[in-house]
């Protein structure tokens, strides 16, 4: 795991390695173990480097042995050695054990071809003498984040949005749509960020920029609307689901570095540590954070699973749990810092306070990431499914909302309330509303002159994909996925130099979950059906059919006690005036102390504009 950064600069003048350097060091917590450059003609590429394989010979940029490719890569491959091996019989030489090299062989054989043989989360660039341009490149799911702007100077790209800052010829513009979509998600979505011209670049695809005519192609290589229909049965493919899932625990468990996992509560997290205890020959360490809040701890049941899976298994299991107190408001200080724009993702408090804890041990944790996407595990797909299957009036809805009090986001009466708006709705604004919390209406409410000029509300259509009654769970593989969740664990595990890997986020699974009929997924009130009955047996009974409880933070209450002088200073002195209105942004917070109206999700984003702002 790494950081990468470079640059080209378009009127032939060598590169400022100052410059160059400046990128890299905004990069120093993703990569605390070495740092390289290389320099050539009006290219620059630098690198930062967190060592999990080959310790000895894996140095970046790396060039193949005739000069001819040169590549500064993020991420792992997993199938490396049989890569390496094919291109082997094929009269391929290799001089270190590192996947790095692996890639630039393998481009040499196959072209850009060779992006769709590998399995893994990676981010990279890649030199190409012979033709003289630059590839960038970016895993199918987007695991890895790849930031690039292309001006009248330079085209510039790097791991993170504050190394891409550091070059002079970086964007500085706010893009007013983009912060109207964040102040409905809470993130920047759809590959773009909150500067103007200043893009992610998108997942699955590969850009060439031609360096003799500063030219830039985008291509997709991989497309989640391409896998057809699994034909088998249920049982069967329950076994194909075992293995997979098997040897994507096997292949991220591959380092040479101390190695342990994420355990919460929950079903995904308990099947990879599962997996994990079964195929390690050693101890295995798995780490668990506790709130003294009981509505947000699932430390007993963590426990729970690291005691079964330690008599499943007879493996040695130690089990890590810390207590911590994620209202430190200067944690939350530094973490908006690591961001480089705004984020309001509130889980990113205990993500990042887990990989703190998790780092003191190892450097490598496995997680259950991406298995709620895959395999239908929000609550708000069978929201959606019974709205669409019983549509309501909505007169009926608005009547009935108004008579349940407002007592939070996560109690009964708060989810009911905002299950009635969003079924008065139509398909597409429903799900919109679900996944902002209602926030349009608000923004609508408080917008300044400046933000209201790009305020549009219109719900994009969702695509249906291979399976109609699979829309939304994909929609969020794409959009939500890598865009908040990815996100937040690249920054808040990187900015601890912990490298995060995640089994379910295997390209292959992916495919396989998306070739699945929906009721194979969810069935009634049954989240992610075929996972939990796949791996019955190796968890502790019924874990499949508790509540999701997910990895949240009483931020309502916060805003009523500790933190109500820090949010009223910030949003009241700290966001101008064109982007609010002042007396609007009083009576919202007027509201919400008031305990009467749960305004947390949206406050809680102009907490994070402030600070990003300040």
């Amino acid at each position: 795991m790494c950081g990468i950064a470079g640059f080209f600069l378009k009127n032939n003048t060598t590169p400022s390695q100052l410059m160059l350097k400046k990128m890299a060091d905004a990069m120093q917590l993703r990569g605390p173990d070495g740092c390289g450059y290389f320099i050539k003609d009006s290219l620059a590429l630098a690198h930062r480097r967190l060592a999990v394989i080959d310790l000895a010979t894996g140095d970046q940029p790396m060039s193949t042995q005739d000069g001819k490719y040169t590549i500064v890569f993020n991420g792992e491959i997993f199938n490396f050695k049989e890569l390496k091996q094919e291109l082997e019989t094929k009269g391929h030489r290799f001089h270190t054990k590192s996947d790095t090299e692996v890639i630039l062989e393998a481009y040499r054989a196959y072209g850009t071809d060779a992006f769709r043989r590998l399995n893994g989360f990676f981010a990279f660039a890649l030199f190409d003498k012979i033709q003289n341009r630059l590839i960038l490149c970016r895993d199918r799911l987007g695991v890895k984040p790849l930031y690039f702007f292309n001006s009248s100077q330079a085209f510039a790209f790097a791991s993170s949005l504050n190394a891409l800052k550091q070059h002079e010829a970086f964007p500085a513009d706010y893009d007013m749509e983009s912060l109207a979509e964040y102040m409905a998600f809470q993130y920047v979505p759809q590959d773009k960020t909150l500067f103007r011209n200043v893009y992610l670049h998108p997942a699955a695809h590969y850009t060439v920029v031609d360096l003799s005519n500063h030219t830039l192609t985008c291509q997709r290589y991989w497309s989640p609307y391409e896998i057809p229909m699994i034909s088998c049965s249920y049982e069967e493919a329950q076994e194909q689901l075992r293995h997979l899932t098997q040897d994507a625990v096997k292949r991220r468990m591959i380092a040479d570095v101390p190695l342990g996992v994420f355990l919460s509560g929950g079903l995904d997290s308990a099947v990879v540590a599962a997996l994990a205890a079964a195929e390690t020959e050693k101890e295995l360490h798995c780490f668990s954070i506790a709130f003294e809040d009981p509505a947000y701890d699932e430390s007993d049941y963590a426990r729970e699973s690291a005691d079964f899976i330690r008599k499943l298994t007879g493996k040695t299991i130690h089990h890590h749990i810390k207590t911590v107190q994620p209202c430190d408001f200067d944690l939350l200080k530094k973490i908006a810092a690591e961001f480089g724009e705004p984020y309001a993702d509130a889980s990113m408090l205990p993500t990042c306070l887990l990989s703190q804890f998790t780092r003191e041990s190892v450097t490598v944790a496995l997680s259950g990431d991406g298995a709620d996407e895959l395999f239908g595990g929000y609550d708000r797909y069978r929201a959606m499914k019974m709205m669409n299957k019983f549509p309501l009036p909505r007169p009926l809805c608005n009547a009935i909302r108004a008579c349940i009090p407002d007592k939070g986001e996560r109690s009964f009466a708060g989810r009911l309330k905002r299950f009635l708006t969003a079924a008065g709705a139509s398909a597409d604004e429903r799900y919109r509303f679900i996944m902002t919390h209602g926030a349009d209406s608000l923004t609508a409410r408080c917008a300044g002159p400046d933000l209201a000029s790009v305020l549009h509300t219109k719900a994009e259509p969702i695509p249906c994909g291979t399976d109609p009654e699979w829309r939304y769970p994909l929609h969020d593989m794409l959009h939500y996925m890598p865009g908040d969740v990815l996100r937040k664990v690249d920054v808040c595990s990187m900015m601890n130099s912990l490298e995060v890997r995640s089994p379910f986020l295997d390209y292959r699974i992916a495919e396989f979950a998306l070739s699945l009929p929906a009721h194979w997924k969810l069935q009634g009130k049954q989240r992610k059906r075929i996972l939990a009955d796949t791996f019955r047996n190796q968890l502790v009974p019924d874990l499949g059919q508790r509540k999701k409880r997910g990895f949240g933070v009483p931020m309502a209450s916060w805003f009523r006690s500790g933190w109500k002088e820090h949010l009223r200073t910030h949003i009241l002195d700290d966001l101008p005036d064109g982007l609010f209105q002042r007396n609007e942004l009083e009576n919202l917070l007027k509201e919400h102390e008031s305990g009467k109206t749960d305004h947390s999700y949206y406050l809680f984003s102009l907490l994070m504009l402030a600070l990003f702002l300040k």
